[in-house]
């Protein structure tokens, strides 16, 4: 028995050492190939765990941006609004004042003066002055029922005369472009009683801020007013403002006064 358990450690030990794993080069390799293929995949994932930050991290940079532009856009209307609104905020003050102290020129009334021939009141009402003013007139003869229809602006050649002062009035004589010669016929009685004399006009003026405006004037009388003139209804314009080409239009160099900016 004690031969056996003699043998059996004798044996053993090379017995156990040779079963013991003992890895070869190649299996060494093979691990450390391993070893660097899962590093590299590790990096690859950082950085592209990175770059994921990276990406969100400009998106909400541009993102701020786009918000940044958006709030100064927002200023900038805000601002160009507010300049906007100063400016017609002025532009409507300084119009309530000229309104309030401009002159308003325009035909009063007419009568007859001698020779049959119309007499016209041109007064301004307007606290200040009208640098100048024109008239020009038309005569026509038409039946009583359709003297409103009558009563429509033409071509005139215009009259001028030098400042209107500002609650004055002053009288010129009608130098009509047409029907000079209806005048005359009226005075020898020679219209049907159902026949009116209409005097249809405009009266141009400047302001002393040289603006320019008109107003039309439409006056009537028949034999059976006894030479009184009245005013009919109409759609005549009062106290337009002209534009610079509509005043050139309408007062041509005939006036000799400037025809500048309104």
């Amino acid at each position: 028995m004690r031969l056996v358990i003699f043998l059996f450690f004798l044996i053993a030990p090379p017995l156990a050492n040779a079963f013991q794993y003992s890895p070869s080069e190649a299996t060494l390799t093979d691990i450390r190939g391993e070893q660097r293929a899962e590093a590299d995949l590790q990096a690859q994932q950082d950085m592209a765990e990175y770059a994921a930050w990276a990406v969100c991290a400009a998106v909400v940079s541009g993102a701020i941006g786009v918000l940044t532009l958006l709030a100064l856009w927002g200023s900038l209307k805000q601002t160009e609004n507010a300049i906007r609104h100063s400016r017609e905020t002025e532009k409507a003050t300084q119009e309530r004042d000229q309104a309030s102290i401009r002159a308003y020129v325009h035909v009063d009334k007419v009568t007859f003066g001698k020779g049959s021939r119309p007499i016209l009141y041109c007064k301004n009402t307007g606290s200040t002055p009208a640098k100048f003013f024109a008239v020009g007139v038309d005569i026509k003869k038409v039946p009583y029922g359709k003297i409103s229809q009558s009563a429509v602006l033409g071509n005139y050649e215009m009259k001028a005369w030098p400042a209107l002062g500002g609650n004055s009035q002053l009288t010129v004589n009608a130098e009509p472009t047409l029907g000079e010669d209806l005048l005359e016929e009226y005075a020898r009685q020679r219209f049907d009683p159902s026949e009116c004399l209409v005097v249809v006009g405009r009266i141009v003026y400047a302001d002393i801020f040289d603006r320019k405006f008109e107003t039309g004037f439409a006056f009537y009388t028949n034999y059976r007013r006894g030479g009184t003139f009245g005013r009919p209804v109409s759609n005549l314009p009062a106290f337009r403002e002209l534009s610079a080409n509509e005043w050139v239009a309408i007062s041509g160099q005939s006036l000799g006064v400037d025809t500048g900016k309104n």
